[in-house]
């Protein structure tokens, strides 16, 4: 699956670690046009992950 956001402001990453499991929220702040209002507006964009253990969470940056 691929997801494409332009106009990206921010992303944040939150870990909640729980006594049976942990979990990683991806927040991705981003603009759009509103064609109603006529201006850009602040949008937000949130993936929860539910991990199985808390090395499947790690993050892995590459270069494309």
């Amino acid at each position: 699956m691929e997801i494409n956001i332009h106009k990206v402001t921010k992303i944040e990453v939150r870990e909640h670690d729980l006594s049976n499991f942990s979990t990683k929220d991806f927040i991705i702040h981003s603009t759009q046009y509103d064609f109603a209002k006529g201006e850009d507006v602040t949008t937000t964009f949130t993936v929860n992950c539910f991990l199985e253990n808390e090395d499947s969470g790690n993050l892995v940056e590459t270069s494309l």
